[in-house]
């Protein structure tokens, strides 16, 4: 079968877990299954190309474009579109596939919590300073004018939300966990027609396997993250870096910061003001041997879906310590196993437990074990049998 993924940016794995997921899955289901998979996009981005797609086409919604792209489905055969949570797109393609009569499906895949980054409200400190870092005045506009902008933006979200439910022929969430949250920001409560359509299925390792030699772990803790605030909240763990530094005993660890992000510049200056000892901004790079070298890894974020980053460091066998902020946390994370899942805005029990892991080596060691045998349920054969189950009952389907 010829499936097609689209992702917004260019499929590029190395510049964000929404492409390397999408790569991952198009390159297991070939493997296992022998579909042939294509690539959608609609923005470029620069990076190392993944080898697996046999084709990409580049997507814009004007009447030429459209043309090429209903011929690009038609040359191909392609039977499912898989589209990685680009709403727009997704009622575009419906309209195209219905106009033009294509048997084709749509399969739409959010990769966060339904409606939390909808609902997420930039804070007064960072509208500020949004504000003096934008160029452009549209943007500008779009900022100052912010609290009357929100609700609108949130009402228009909901509509793409329940339009999506009626549009697509499956809808993949990253846990059952987010079922009852995707129905309830659509407002669609009984309509079991839409809540057929919803399943779950959460994100693969990433990585290929390799051995982890864990005596080889430095004092290194970790950050592998996009650097935007309003999400990821890392001026928190940076904060929380200055406390745990002023104690001598545990001060040759270091904390890595690995990605980049329109907060560069922000978390780049909050170290320097802090004056902190041994943090690095790394930039963009490839996480592996950072994951490789690293004993503990840490997340601050106000909202996740199924992060990535947490799926990596258990591969790894990296310790995680995460605020109990989304709901999936549970799918991946066996508080006091595996890693350590805090109260959301106990900083005090964050820290206590990051000095636990820096002071005490066999406690390390343990889930650190522990992580690595996890991890084997996110393999991606595992992940992609539930794939193709979908891919099967939709393509058996008129």
């Amino acid at each position: 079968m010829n499936i097609a993924f689209y992702t917004y940016f260019k499929c590029i794995p190395t510049i964000g877990g929404t492409e390397r997921t999408t790569s991952l899955v198009a390159d297991t289901l070939q493997t296992y299954y022998d579909h042939k998979p294509f690539s959608i996009y609609s923005i470029d981005a620069d990076g190392i190309r993944s080898n697996t797609f046999i084709e990409e086409f580049k997507y814009t919604n004007s009447s030429k474009k459209i043309l090429e792209f209903v011929e690009f489905i038609k040359r191909h055969e392609i039977s499912v579109i898989i589209n990685a949570g680009d709403f727009r797109f997704g009622i575009e393609l419906h309209k195209i596939l219905t106009s033009y009569k294509l048997n084709c499906k749509q399969i739409f895949a959010l990769h966060f919590t339904p409606g939390r980054y909808e609902q997420a409200k930039i804070s007064a400190g960072e509208l500020y300073r949004r504000i003096k870092q934008s160029h452009r005045f549209s943007d500008i506009f779009k900022l100052v004018f912010y609290p009357l902008y929100y609700p609108i933006t949130n009402t228009t979200y909901r509509k793409l939300y329940r339009s999506i439910s009626k549009k697509a022929d499956g809808i993949v969430l990253l846990s059952d966990q987010y079922k009852d949250d995707w129905i309830k920001y659509a407002r669609l409560h009984h309509n079991p027609e839409i809540a057929k359509k919803i399943i779950s299925i959460p994100n693969a390792s990433p990585f290929s396997s390799a051995k982890i030699n864990l005596n080889k772990k430095e004092k290194s803790i970790l950050i592998v993250s996009r650097l935007d605030e309003r999400q990821k909240k890392i001026s928190k763990a940076i904060k929380l870096w200055e406390i745990v530094t002023r104690q001598n005993s545990i001060i040759d660890w270091r904390l890595d910061i690995v990605g980049t992000g329109p907060d560069y510049e922000f978390y780049n200056s909050m170290i320097k003001e802090l004056n902190l000892p041994n943090v690095k901004l790394h930039g963009y790079q490839d996480p592996r041997p950072f994951y490789e070298k690293a004993a503990i890894s840490i997340m601050t974020s106000d909202f996740e879906g199924f992060p990535m980053t947490l799926v990596e460091s258990l591969q790894y066998g990296v310790v995680p310590i995460v605020f109990n902020t989304f709901s999936a946390i549970t799918d991946i994370i066996n508080n006091e196993t595996n890693g350590y899942i805090i109260q959301k805005d106990d900083n005090s029990d964050f820290i206590e437990k990051l000095k636990l892991l820096m002071m005490n080596k066999d406690i390390l060691s343990a889930l650190a074990n522990n992580a690595l045998y996890s991890a084997k349920r996110f393999l991606p054969i595992a992940i992609c049998e539930k794939w193709q189950s979908i891919i099967t009952k939709l393509s058996n389907t008129k």
